[in-house]
């Protein structure tokens, strides 16, 4: 994990525990989920605390102007807010978007921004950390095959229970596929699409 993610941790009180905080989706890379929470398990997805493919734990997108892989500007995350709070009013079964955290010039330092960072298209980066507390651990695009083999043993390696062993597949399948109907059926009934 990257140098900025245990003092964060520390400044939230989420600090680490049971093989938290570890990265979830196999393929987005772009978050980390912490366990949250006892009894019980909540998991809480955190954007914009580096990109977790580093080091480098920040770049610029090579194709999006506005796009800072392990930052999060402000503007997107109060967006990302928006719709989970459209979602909650309108009884929505999906993850829900808790807090936003402004990271400190010292945290900032810590992913190697020293001066204030600018995407391509030259408007500065307001960067803040997004706290989601997440129905699913996994994405979507986890269960779509890109090449079977590569993809089970990826599957495998990022979910372990917490002996260390391999979750059965398709009982996770199972769950996910359950709620990803009921969320595509409750969007529709409201109007919504969703990608």
């Amino acid at each position: 994990m990257n140098p900025l993610l245990g003092p964060l941790l520390d400044r939230l009180g989420l600090g680490p525990g049971d093989g938290f905080p570890r990265i979830v989706s196999t393929y987005h890379r772009r978050s980390v989920v912490v366990k949250h929470g006892e009894p019980g398990d909540t998991f809480l997805s955190l954007k914009g605390v580096g990109w977790v493919h580093g080091p480098p734990w920040i770049c610029l997108s090579p194709k999006d102007d506005e796009l800072y892989f392990g930052l999060m500007d402000s503007s997107a995350a109060l967006r990302e807010m928006a719709v989970s709070k459209w979602f909650e009013g309108n009884k929505v079964p999906s993850s829900r978007v808790k807090a936003l955290h402004k990271l400190t010039p010292s945290e900032l330092a810590l992913l190697g921004v020293d001066s204030p960072p600018a995407f391509r298209s030259g408007r500065l980066v307001d960067p803040v950390v997004l706290i989601t507390e997440v129905k699913a651990l996994h994405r979507v695009c986890d269960y779509v095959p890109r090449n079977h083999s590569k993809w089970l043993a990826e599957f495998k390696r990022f979910n372990c229970n917490r002996s260390g062993k391999n979750l059965s597949i398709d009982h996770g399948l199972e769950v996910f596929a359950q709620h990803l109907a009921e969320s595509i059926n409750c969007y529709q009934s409201l109007g919504a699409v969703n990608d």
